[in-house]
C-alpha cells in the first residue's frame, strides 16, 4: 500500500500516512495539530498526548498492539522536505466487540433494550463547554466569525 498520495497535479497539497519511516517528522507534526485543535477548542489543558503515546498507538505498543492510524495533509512538499508543513490530519482507531449487550438479557428484555440502543443520545447541554459541543458537531464546528468590517 502506498503511504502517500498526490492531489491533482496543480495542487500544492499531498496526503501522507504516518509510518515508522517518516515518524521523525510526522509524529511531532501530528502532536502539533492535536495541540492546535485543542487551543482552537479553548481546551489546551485537555491534551494528554505525547510523541511516545502516538508512536505506541500508531505503530504498536510493547505487546505489539496497534490502536490507531493517521494521515496528514502536507502543503509544500512531503514530510521532511524543506518548507513542507502538515496542515490537516485524520486519525482513526479500531474497536471490536464480540458480545452484544442484548445477548445477556432475556428475549423480551433484549427486544426492548435493542430499541433503546437505536435511539441516538441527546445533544449535550448548551452550557457544557466547547469540547462537548465540538464532539457533537460533525465533522467540525464552524470557525469563529471574522472581525473584518
Amino acid at each position: 500500500m502506498s503511504t502517500s498520495r498526490a492531489f491533482p497535479a496543480d495542487s500544492e497539497f499531498s496526503l501522507h500516512q504516518v509510518t515508522p519511516a517518516n515518524s521523525d517528522t510526522t509524529i511531532p507534526a501530528t502532536l502539533r495539530l492535536i495541540k492546535a485543535l485543542a487551543l482552537f477548542e479553548k481546551a489546551p489543558d485537555e491534551v494528554f498526548a505525547t510523541e511516545e503515546l502516538l508512536r505506541d498507538s500508531f505503530f504498536g505498543d510493547k505487546e505489539g498492539r496497534k490502536y490507531a492510524e493517521c494521515v496528514l495533509i502536507y502543503r509544500g512538499g512531503a514530510p521532511g522536505d524543506e518548507g513542507a508543513e502538515a496542515v490537516a490530519m485524520a486519525v482513526w482507531y479500531y474497536t471490536f466487540s464480540t458480545v452484544r449487550l442484548s445477548s445477556r438479557l432475556s428475549p423480551q428484555e433484549g427486544r426492548r433494550r435493542r430499541a433503546d440502543l437505536r435511539t441516538p443520545p441527546p445533544p449535550p447541554p448548551a452550557d457544557s463547554g466547547p469540547v462537548a459541543a465540538a464532539s457533537s458537531a460533525f465533522p467540525f464546528p464552524s470557525p469563529p466569525p471574522s472581525n473584518s468590517s
